[in-house]
């Protein structure tokens, strides 16, 4: 563990202390011994030989302050004497040099494993101090930018590739009224594309607290869906007491594959579908596996029973006019007083028929706390600089990637182990 002789000021007005304190309780929070240890074999780092734990402590601070290079943090390290104190180091002179910093940092990537071991034990010991963690969560990906041009030959980050968010198909509006049609009659083209060169961050956030849990670092042109089960099968092993009750993604982890992984741990998927290449409704139901009445009205769902779902005419079960306005009372869809009923088993398509149908209000309402991991990443590129790496290869992305969330999961231990748990997110946003 980091130790200062100085005393730790009191964290009673947390927001009112210098940035230095931040960054002690940060370096506190870490338990990194046995990184420094394994990266202070070898040659010593530049020519005054400094200890691995003078250039960690520096890393991080650069995290803590939001200085997206080594030369600005050489700058703040060259003027603040008290930030010098809290690193070790001794005087202006002592300040280890850019290369010196370079050659920690590729020690750093050939350890890689111990330092995500660091990140591991902060999700550990969160959960020790917050009740509910890792019981609901949420995956997804964030884009980050290559330290290069993306040229076709010849970029000078050879790891990155280039990748694309959005939609590829017409826009539902044109430039008058609302039938998708411009001034001539002819549907305005969508520019939702966004492409960018570089990597991807897959994230699997608790959407409670709004931590991260695991993540995974990839060239951009891979796919999020399959990068799920990977952050899943962390979470159980980092968290094997805690039950995964919800899992909320996007349509873009919307696969069976992905579907039977989280039912498979007695959780529910919440995934909008992704109509993808849907070209109609399949047999009775529509695209997102309700049931259609013989008028075509979408059924009403009425709850489970084991693997299948129940659904009701919607004129018997909740009065909302179908049969009987369609036909004028002659033709009902049942001859019974309880209405049609048509059970579906989910076992047949458990892409399309989930525990908790997408057109139901509970679907919608658990899907809203999807939003925790867009403020995650938004912390994230915001606070501690994921968007402002100045390295490349993806070795070296992965180990700036992992000082940013170690830093961020960091602030929420160090809260909740002063029994500040209320304000982890709080804090997390304002680290900085």
């Amino acid at each position: 563990m980091h130790i200062i002789q100085a005393s730790l000021l009191s964290l009673n007005e947390f927001f009112t202390l210098d940035h230095s304190d931040r960054l002690r309780m940060v370096l506190e929070t870490i338990n990194a011994e046995k990184l420094l240890v394994a990266t202070e074999t070898g040659s010593p780092f530049g020519p005054r030989g400094y200890p691995a734990r003078v250039l960690w402590s520096a890393l991080i601070a650069g995290v803590v302050y939001r200085l997206p290079t080594i030369a600005e943090l050489i700058r703040h390290l060259d003027t603040n004497p008290y930030l010098r104190m809290v690193c070790g180091i001794e005087s202006q002179s002592g300040v280890p040099s850019a290369p010196t910093f370079s050659r920690f940092l590729s020690r750093l990537v050939k350890h890689e494993g111990l330092l995500d071991a660091c990140f591991d034990d902060l999700v550990i010991r969160f959960e020790v101090l917050a009740p509910g963690f890792g019981e609901s969560v949420g995956a997804d990906s964030t884009d980050v930018h290559a330290y290069s041009r993306g040229k076709k030959s010849g970029a000078s980050d050879p790891d990155a590739s280039w990748s694309a968010k959005g939609s590829k198909q017409g826009s539902s509006k044109g430039r008058k009224g609302e039938d998708g049609k411009g001034e001539k009659g002819k549907k305005k083209p969508k520019k939702d594309l966004y492409w960018w060169f570089g990597y991807k961050v897959h994230l699997l956030v608790d959407t409670k607290y709004e931590v991260p849990i695991a993540f995974i670092v990839t060239t951009a042109k891979e796919s999020d869906t399959n990068y799920l089960r990977p952050l899943l099968d962390k979470r159980d092993q980092l968290l094997p007491k805690v039950p995964l009750k919800v899992s909320v993604n996007d349509t873009g982890y919307d696969s069976t594959e992905n579907i039977k992984a989280i039912t498979g741990r007695g959780a529910l998927p919440i995934i909008p579908f992704n109509r993808g290449n849907e070209k109609a409704p399949p047999g009775i139901t529509n695209t997102l596996g309700t049931p259609l009445c013989p008028t075509a009205f979408p059924m009403t769902y009425w709850g489970r029973d084991g693997d299948y779902l129940k659904y009701r005419c919607p004129q018997e079960a909740t009065r909302r006019l179908c049969c009987l306005q369609d036909h004028k009372g002659t033709d009902r869809c049942s001859l019974s007083p309880y209405g049609l009923v048509i059970k579906l088993n989910m076992k047949d398509d458990p892409r399309r028929y989930l525990p908790v149908p997408r057109e139901t209000k509970q679907f919608e309402r658990l899907y809203k706390t999807r939003s925790a991991c867009e403020r995650v990443n938004s912390r994230l590129k915001e606070n501690v600089l994921l968007d402002d790496l100045k390295v490349r290869g993806l070795p070296k992305v992965k180990v700036r990637i992992g000082l940013n969330l170690l830093v961020m999961l960091a602030i929420a231990v160090g809260m909740a182990e002063r029994n500040r748990l209320k304000d982890c997110r709080r804090i997390i946003s304002c680290a900085a």
